[in-house]
């Protein structure tokens, strides 16, 4: 006899769990807690088993026959309803796992470690911002090629150049990882820089001449702003470091007796400790500085910061307001010195050791630092003569 509603709800909890049998291996269990759940008892095999359909008023009546039909086709079959659950428990489990957004994060965490805690940062935000709402809970087997040049597209047309090329890679990076996972058998993102816009021609930062140079040496000599500033921006020029090395300089970086200033590795781009030799011009400008700020942890101050760092566009601003905004940058100081130094026949490997340019290989790097202080220093030395004194 076939259960009613009426009977399943004002079934009552007893000492004991009983069952109320519905046909066909259906049954509603109610246990002596009150709670009810449905079960289908069967046999495969010739081993009973037992499949649970959830509980009970969740699961209707009419839900749970309609799931016992499914069973009886299954069995119909010679397939186990218990199996086949499992198993598509696991390929739902799989599907979601193996979302372009599941396995992108899974790349990115196996890089992370790679990476400065910034620039992993920044690798995510951009997936979170461009990719994923687009693609992000696709299966990344289903992912095609022109899906992810529509959002390169899109990004083209916002005008976002070089950020659409990064994008670009990272996704091509993230099929690659899932390639060699076993979750895909090719990159739908391999070969697509020739369906994109060449980028613009990277306009590189401006920078003087060692005359024009001179001459903005003496306008600064006769500026009259604040006198931390224009001494800070005379050091960046004789040791052409940038600009955060000069902002958040501190006098314990500094070894006055040898007169080498040994940057920490957290503090430079290239994540390494860098060594600049001083010149007796560097040295005077120091000394000037210490007897300002000589009382605090940082070369320079700012009171407006939290962390004391003056803001990176105070040098900016002196270039500025002497009018050579459109002739150099901050930065450009860099480009001056590294053209002058190779002009005057310095060994152009040297250069880039104290332009502190990346060298991959660590150990060499670490080498170069030490072996040729003493050729750098006088190259710091003449670098600052120039600087100071202008073309013979």
């Amino acid at each position: 006899m076939k259960l009613k509603d009426t009977q399943l709800r004002q079934a009552k909890p007893k000492e004991k769990t009983y069952r109320l049998p519905d046909g066909g291996g259906l049954y509603l269990v109610v246990s002596p807690s009150g709670n009810k759940y449905w079960q289908h008892r069967y046999k495969t095999q010739g081993k009973g088993k037992t499949k649970s359909y959830g509980p009970y008023p969740a699961i209707s009546l009419l839900q749970a026959r309609k799931e016992l039909l499914e069973d009886k086709e299954l069995l119909a079959k010679r397939l186990d309803p218990c199996r086949q659950h499992q198993l598509e428990k696991q390929k739902a489990q799989f599907e979601l796992d193996n979302t372009f957004e599941a396995v992108a994060r899974a790349w990115h965490e196996s890089q992370a470690r790679r990476w400065k805690e910034k620039q992993a940062k920044g690798v995510i935000n951009s997936l979170e911002r461009r990719v994923f709402p687009e693609i992000g809970d696709i299966p990344i087997n289903d992912i095609t090629t022109p899906q992810i040049l529509r959002i390169l597209r899109k990004m083209e047309k916002d005008g976002l150049g070089d950020a659409t090329r990064r994008i670009r890679q990272r996704v091509s990076a993230v099929f690659t990882f899932a390639m060699a996972e076993g979750r895909i058998q090719y990159n739908p993102a391999l070969g697509l820089e020739k369906a994109m816009k060449p980028l613009p021609r990277v306009q590189h930062h401006r920078s003087l001449s060692l005359k024009e140079l001179k001459s903005f040496w003496v306008a600064m000599e006769s500026y009259g702003g604040d006198a931390q500033t224009i001494l800070g921006l005379k050091f960046i020029i004789l040791t052409f470091v940038r600009t955060n090395e000069m902002r958040y300089a501190e006098w314990g970086d500094f070894d006055f007796e040898n007169r080498l200033w040994v940057i920490p590795a957290h503090k430079i781009k290239m994540n390494r400790p860098h060594t600049v030799p001083l010149s007796d011009q560097a040295i005077a400008i120091l000394e000037q500085l210490r007897a300002i700020n000589g009382k605090r942890d940082k070369v320079l101050y700012s009171h407006s910061s939290k962390d004391g760092a003056v803001s990176e566009n105070t040098f900016l601003g002196v270039v500025d307001r002497l009018g050579y905004k459109k002739k150099t940058t901050v930065h450009g100081f860099r480009g001056a010195a590294s053209t002058a130094l190779n002009e005057e026949g310095f060994k152009p490997h040297i250069v880039e050791i104290q332009l502190s340019h990346v060298e991959k290989n660590q150990s060499k790097a670490a080498y170069d630092s030490a072996e040729h202080l003493e050729y750098r220093m006088a190259m710091m030395q003449w670098w600052a003569d120039k600087v100071e004194k202008g073309l013979p």
